[in-house]
């Protein structure tokens, strides 16, 4: 009775910390995922941690591949990801628009089981962000006569890599997947800007590329305390080995307004090995 009582006690604790302890959240970029993987996590949200018993579980937790219910090989389909961001009325009447969208495949995975083991290899896209934007006003400002803008930039982070699961009984279960981590960005900025009354115009183009190259190990337990109770707990940190940043900027401008035309040109590329820390 006495021990039937403790566990009782101990179950009972468990519950209590889980309900009334609480932790403070943050809406930002170390806190979100730009894309879900698998449609079971998708509908899920976080509580898919506890469970992550088929191949997204490499990515999400895991450890949870160990419960398992055999082999599987499983892909998800394309992902699309769309946004549209617009300020009415930013320059002079006209609206600022700009629009992104991806469509990638962003999840492959290969699941074996054993006993009380399990292997995965598994391959990730958790980012990916494309944007475009080309615009045109006439006469927006009475200062300005013409004015161009064009943009396009691509954001994209791919994971790939092995993941290994024990478990101890029905009750405990640990996991470690390795990635290899691949960052690729670019970005091409140029606008045009012609003054009114042929005073001048001015010329501007902006280019940025980044590859990073790097690990991101993540550790994953899940514990079932009771049948009606799973707790799953992830730790993962990216550590980047290699940074490559390369950055060209030039503007052109020319001033007609006091009859004598003026130009004036600058250009410059910045390179970078810098290596950025993550959270």
């Amino acid at each position: 009775m006495k021990n039937a009582l403790r566990k009782l006690w101990f179950h009972f604790s468990i519950l209590i910390c889980v309900v009334f302890a609480p932790m403070q959240l943050h809406a930002d970029n170390a806190h979100y995922k730009n894309m879900l993987i698998g449609e079971r996590a998708a509908t899920m949200g976080g509580s898919y941690v506890a469970i992550s018993d088929d191949s997204t579980g490499c990515y999400y937790n895991p450890a949870g591949i160990a419960y398992a219910v055999g082999d599987s090989l499983s892909g998800s389909g394309n992902m699309l990801h769309k946004m549209k961001t617009v300020y009415s009325e930013a320059i002079g009447t006209e609206d600022w628009v700009r629009e992104s969208e991806a469509l990638v495949p962003n999840y492959f995975g290969v699941l074996k089981n054993y006993k009380n083991y399990s292997f995965c290899f598994s391959y990730v896209v958790p980012e990916a962000f494309i944007e475009h934007q080309d615009l045109v006003f006439d006469n927006p400002l009475s200062t300005v006569k013409k004015y161009y803008q064009s943009l396009h930039s691509e954001d994209i982070t791919y994971l790939m890599g092995p993941s290994a699961a024990m478990k101890f009984g029905d009750r405990l279960s640990f996991g470690l997947t390795l990635y290899y981590q691949y960052r690729s960005f670019m970005r091409q900025y140029h606008y045009f800007l012609e003054s009114a009354d042929d005073n001048g115009y001015e010329v501007y183009y902006e280019s940025r590329k980044l590859r990073e190259d790097g690990l991101m190990p993540k550790i994953g337990l899940q514990w079932s305390p009771w049948s009606l109770l799973t707790v799953g707990m992830t730790v993962d940190q990216s550590v980047l080995l290699n940074s490559s940043f390369q950055g060209d900027v030039s503007f052109h401008n020319t001033d007609n307004s006091t009859g004598t035309p003026s130009l004036l040109t600058l250009m410059n590329r910045t390179n970078s090995e810098e290596k950025r820390k993550f959270p």
